[in-house]
């Protein structure tokens, strides 16, 4: 069972000035997408259309006589608009996207907000790539959760895909999991079978993202959660506490090349 730690900064955006260095092009028939962009993170682009794309559908942008890849990761639609916000990820790790933009000026800093008169982005965009909270941890085996809206009876099972002590992104096959929306307030119990942990972990928790991701079986949607964790129970917290230091110890060993314990 292995356990990675994610980089943090490779995931966390800053936000854009919405316009791209180049054309954003569609692979798949070399049209081009008109688009905003919203963010960066050396990682990826989150864009603002009213194309439709797909899941999984590749793109390129050529920035100063470089071709970059990129595939569409996320969809989400605007609620009562007919645009998408989408999530781009560059397909060559190595790349880092955020230092390109940078460099051509097309990040927003707090001085450029003030010069412009803006007080729409936060003055500490610039800030958020130096992330010194709670890491969160990659785990590549199904640990499950059980999850309800506070009120409904309706339990989700859902896997668990990346975890940390503040919270966690979840994924499941159920079509019915869609009523999980941003914003709600969750029960949850992480591993009720006790599949992996001495104890199932209960604790509240509310949704903070959603998206749905292409499956290689098209009968079946897989639609993902971010969740923060409000409160772990009393009872549970020593529980709590050991796997958080288990799932370290364990990444501690992977990056050592030691078999985890």
């Amino acid at each position: 069972m292995a356990v990675k730690v994610l980089d943090r900064r490779r995931f966390v955006r800053v936000a854009s000035i919405g316009t791209l260095p180049a054309p954003l092009i569609r692979e798949l028939d070399a049209s081009p997408v008109v688009c905003k962009s919203t963010d960066v993170s050396p990682l990826g682009l989150g864009i603002l259309s009213s194309i439709d794309l797909s899941v999984d559908e590749g793109l390129k942008m050529e920035i100063s006589g470089e071709s970059i890849q990129l595939k569409v990761a996320t969809k989400v639609q605007d609620s009562g608009a007919k645009q998408w916000r989408y999530g781009l990820l560059v397909v060559d790790e190595t790349i880092d996207l955020e230092h390109r933009f940078r460099v051509l000026g097309l990040i927003y800093s707090p001085e450029k907000a003030v010069s412009r008169g803006s007080t729409q982005v936060p003055k500490k965009s610039e800030k958020r790539a130096s992330d010194d909270r709670a890491p969160r941890f990659g785990i590549d085996w199904e640990l499950p959760i059980d999850a309800n809206t506070l009120g409904n009876r309706t339990i989700f099972k859902l896997y668990i895909a990346n975890i940390s002590r503040s919270g966690m992104l979840m994924t499941s096959f159920e079509t019915k999991v869609g009523h999980l929306a941003v914003n709600a307030l969750l029960d949850i119990t992480i591993d009720p079978q006790k599949k992996y942990l001495s104890r199932p972990i209960h604790g509240f928790a509310k949704v903070v993202q959603s998206f749905a991701e292409k499956s290689t079986d098209p009968t079946k949607k897989n639609v993902s959660f971010g969740i923060v964790i409000s409160e772990i129970f009393p009872e549970d917290k020593a529980a709590w506490d050991l796997f958080i230091r288990s799932l370290e110890k364990a990444s501690e060993d992977d990056s050592m090349g030691n078999p985890a314990a």
